[in-house]
């Protein structure tokens, strides 16, 4: 190999180590273009090739390696690659499976593929959207580390990196990060605090055993005295805080009865304050659901206001992401029904929590699948409305292309349209939209 040539090859395996192959490839080029036999670098041309899914392109350049050098290595990855065109097809039939949101079998036909090295940047970042869609982010995120440690500049697998970000699991891992600084730090500042209350009690217990010896120079008669005032002014005020009482109870009462007529009316349920006092309590979320979710807001009194949303903010950070998850895992079984309550559950309450988007399109997606199509679109309809960038607007869009074809030919190609014109290079650009479109 020449010095120039082995400069070149050097740079161009430094390139793909930081992640730039489409940069090394260029490399490649121009090595190859001072000396075209060069082996080493026609080996790593065809595997730089190789990996981004260009089979055809890759085999040319080791059979032409095999041609002018009679290189064995070239002639091994030659039969090795033979059976990468079954992988293609795979890879090919999970994207077709992806459109249709058919994650277990992309999954699967995914996980097959990556048994090679061949495709490695779509395939995980294939991976990558499966896991994503499943709620499973932390995985999600280790497949697109895995694509953007070989092409750092790959579009699709930064966008769904910056999702999983603002979205996913690696957000949540940042957040524990950050837990176990802060509970660290309240350890320390509770022992600090513990030691300064531990040294005050003794100083006043010190000077306290100092007053009662002094206090002991009081006679006998002045104590006696004392006393006798003291028992006279308890009765008193006994008496006092005894029809004090009885006063409270009997207004109490009569604020009871009022706070739940009036918290009871134009509704079907009472604001019962006790009741949930106690669920919130004992964290009693299902309960807590049940109750709540039937209370007109408008009609609560202002005295209960604090604690209808002591519940309802208990509900959205304890509640909301386990009826999601739970929701999520009857959609994978394809259990449709119970997935539709569980995701009921978590819509009404998810109103500034992190998962909101999530539980918006798996909504939408599950109340397709039951063949509610109306409200299917009403929901895919608000998703896109409030992430018209979001991590599910090229399947919304895909899916509200989809269902409105029967019923609004027009709305239906606005969707499609705008499907194309955002997305050009979306995996959910179809025979399917493109014969809307035409139609």
């Amino acid at each position: 190999m020449e010095k120039k040539s082995r400069k070149l090859y050097e740079k161009a395996m430094s390139l793909y180590e930081q992640g730039k192959i489409d940069n090394a490839l260029d490399i490649c080029e121009l090595a190859l273009s001072e000396e075209l036999n060069n082996s080493s670098i026609l080996n790593f041309k065809g595997m730089l090739l190789y990996q981004k899914g260009r089979l055809n392109e890759a085999i040319t350049v080791w059979k032409l390696n095999k041609e002018l050098n009679n290189d064995t290595i070239a002639s091994n990855y030659i039969k090795d690659a033979q059976s990468d065109f079954e992988r293609l097809d795979l890879y090919e039939r999970s994207e077709e499976a992806l459109k249709k949101l058919n994650i277990e079998l992309a999954l699967e036909l995914l996980s097959r593929c990556a048994l090679s090295d061949f495709n490695s940047i779509k395939v995980n970042t294939g991976l990558a959207i499966c896991y994503q869609k499943k709620g499973d982010y932390s995985k999600a995120y280790d497949y697109i580390e895995k694509a953007l440690k070989i092409d750092c500049n790959d579009k699709e697998a930064i966008r769904i990196q910056k999702e999983l970000i603002d979205f996913g699991g690696y957000k949540l891992k940042k957040k524990s990060s950050k837990k176990i600084i802060l509970s660290t730090i309240l350890f320390i500042t509770i022992i600090i605090i513990c030691s300064f209350i531990t040294l005050f009690m003794r100083n006043n217990y010190e000077n306290l055993f100092n007053n009662k010896s002094s206090n002991n120079l009081i006679t006998s008669n002045d104590k006696e005295k004392n006393l006798n005032k003291e028992n006279s002014d308890s009765r008193k005020q006994d008496k006092k805080d005894e029809m004090d009482n009885k006063k409270a109870e009997t207004d109490e009462e009569m604020r009871s009865d009022e706070d739940n007529n009036n918290d009871n009316e134009n509704t079907g349920t009472v604001f019962d304050a006790e009741k949930i006092k106690g669920l919130i309590s004992n964290k009693n979320i299902d309960a807590l659901v049940d109750e709540v979710r039937g209370i007109n807001k408008e009609n609560i009194r202002s005295e209960n206001i604090y604690l209808y949303r002591q519940a309802v903010n208990l509900i959205n950070s304890e509640g909301v992401v386990n009826y999601y998850n739970m929701g999520l895992e009857y959609y994978n079984q394809k259990d449709y029904e119970n997935a539709e309550i569980e995701f009921d559950k978590a819509y009404d309450f998810c109103e500034n929590n992190d998962y909101k988007e999530h539980i918006l399109f798996y909504r939408a997606s599950n109340l397709s699948m039951l063949m509610k199509n109306e409200l299917a679109i009403k929901q895919y309809e608000e998703y896109y409305k409030e992430y018209p960038t979001g991590a599910y607007t090229e399947g919304a869009l895909y899916e509200l292309a989809m269902l409105t074809n029967s019923v609004d030919k027009e709305k239906s190609k606005a969707y499609a349209n705008e499907l194309i014109n955002k997305f050009p290079g979306s995996i959910y650009i179809n025979d399917y939209i493109v014969n809307i479109l035409n139609s």
